[in-house]
């Protein structure tokens, strides 16, 4: 049985690492597969949270998400899907850097007519030589030993965001963690309802 769970396990890992060689193919190809429509990105956020907190598990780590009030019925043009897979792959990315017993955080927010996402973890950090790289296709960077990853996940994720007309970025400081930043651009006629462009908010999922 433990065999089988180890088989099982690395099918699964090729299985995205193939996904993830077939994106870069049609991200270099110009031929990403974006489907934008209107989306309650709050609604969104709340019902993917339970998979996240899942995911973190996994690795060990527990999960909080902070959404602040009002955030649903603030509405984006995206892809569910694919925005599905830049929070998995951070949050996946984060729990492992933290490892067991450390801390992901989820939080969102809306100010200045943007959807800020962030995710961060209190792991090791980032080295500031890797900074500037993590979005690169294949860079593994100085910590790639606590993983098996190929280097793919966070340039698809760039990629899907940029796709969006959104933004990325990697914030960190070797020993107090990292932390990942997206912002898409809240739909036409969109707008927080009250409370949603203050600072803070409410746990969700977790402690």
């Amino acid at each position: 049985r433990q065999h089988a769970g180890r088989i099982v396990a690395e099918a699964e890992r090729l299985g995205r690492l193939i996904q993830d060689l077939f994106d870069v193919a049609r991200i270099e190809a110009g031929q990403l597969d974006v489907r934008l429509r209107h989306l309650d990105a709050g609604r969104w956020l709340a019902e993917t949270l339970p998979g996240l907190e899942a995911l973190a598990r996994q690795h060990g780590a527990s999960f909080q998400a902070s959404l602040v009030p009002g955030l649903e019925g603030v509405a984006v043009e995206a892809d569910p899907d694919r925005l599905g897979q830049v929070v998995t792959n951070l949050v996946g990315n984060a729990a492992r850097h933290a490892g067991p017993g450390g801390r992901v955080r989820l939080s969102a927010r809306v100010e200045g007519g943007l959807l800020h996402v962030e995710v961060a973890d209190d792991g090791p950090g980032i080295d500031p030589a890797d900074l500037p790289h993590v979005f690169d296709p294949f860079y593994r960077g100085s910590a790639a030993a606590r993983g098996r990853g190929a280097g793919l996940g966070l340039s698809i994720a760039r990629a899907i965001i940029e796709a969006h007309g959104g933004k990325i970025e990697a914030f960190s400081r070797p020993g107090e963690g990292a932390a990942f930043r997206f912002v898409l651009r809240l739909a036409p006629g969109s707008g927080p309802s009250a409370g949603a462009g203050t600072e803070g908010g409410a746990p969700v999922v977790g402690e």
